[in-house]
């Protein structure tokens, strides 16, 4: 069909879909980047020349997608910058195909779309503990959290994986001696995990996640008396 005849939106998104197909978790890494900000580019298009909240959530959707995609590339890549600004860019996307797809999109593909923002934060945080350390990963996760919406259980997931962040960073410092850094760390860890419990407290589907928040919130506690009773021998 002639572009001329098409939606100038579903164009621009049947381009941007050609090109996302084309990235393969084999595809090397500078290309897969190339690739996916190719069809970002194009989906933008679409984005902005739909004509209708059907046409607007799918663009968003698709946006949203290689986003997804590009912000795990750039986190494998040890790049936390790029990484947060393309996880900020796909919440932001999610959330505008989920208002729009309200009113324009079948229950099914709602409940899919709500799925595909849960597993990108899934994976997002299970790729930032598993490629950045220490200090970085922490401020990661902390943006993280401030990107989603209030609430979320994905909020709560974030929450816990910033306390252990915390938590990690003490253990560290106290095997080098440092019961200071050790102390402060500790205290940035209580905050979020009191926040998995508030959250949890009425919903049953976050259970495990309390459960795991109180398990690490009795290491704190422990962890704590350790590096105070450092402190102590030290003082004299």
């Amino acid at each position: 069909m002639a572009l001329e005849l098409r939606s100038v939106s579903l164009a621009w998104r049947l381009k941007g879909n050609k090109v996302y197909q084309s990235v393969t978790n084999w595809t090397a890494p500078t290309l897969r980047e190339f690739r996916l900000l190719e069809a970002i580019k194009d989906y933008y298009r679409a984005y902005n020349t739909a004509e209708n909240d059907n046409e607007l959530s799918s663009a968003a959707k698709n946006y949203a997608m290689a986003s997804w995609k590009l912000a795990l590339t750039c986190a494998e890549g040890q790049k936390p910058d790029l990484a947060l600004h393309y996880f900020k860019e796909s919440i932001d996307y999610f959330l505008s195909a989920t208002k729009a797809g309200q009113k324009a999109q079948p229950v099914d593909w709602q409940r899919k779309l709500e799925e595909s923002m849960r597993s990108c934060v899934d994976q997002f945080l299970s790729s930032t503990v598993a490629n950045f350390n220490g200090e970085c990963r922490g401020e990661v996760i902390a943006k993280v959290i401030d990107y989603l919406p209030e609430g979320a259980t994905s909020d709560a997931r974030a929450s816990l994986e910033l306390a252990r962040s915390y938590f990690g960073q003490s253990v560290t410092q106290l095997e080098r001696g440092d019961y200071k850094k050790a102390l402060s760390s500790l205290k940035e860890a209580y905050a979020p995990v009191e926040r998995v419990k508030r959250l949890a407290e009425s919903r049953d589907s976050l259970y495990t996640l309390r459960r795991d928040a109180d398990v690490l919130s009795t290491d704190i506690t422990f962890q704590m008396c350790v590096a105070e009773s450092m402190q102590a021998r030290a003082i004299g």
